[in-house]
């Protein structure tokens, strides 16, 4: 996550990020970017 300038903010947008000095090629896309599909389970508090 992080921002850019709003001439960029258009969704799947490819944009480049520097990470480390190295460029990468990104997608803007909407919030949230991930889904959350797995099971913790049930929590058992104080037996």
């Amino acid at each position: 996550m992080g921002y850019v300038n709003n001439t960029y903010t258009k969704e799947n947008t490819k944009i480049f990020l520097e990470i480390r000095g190295k460029k990468v090629s990104a997608s803007v896309c909407k919030l949230p970017f991930y889904k959350k599909n797995y099971y913790k389970g049930d929590i058992n508090v104080g037996s």
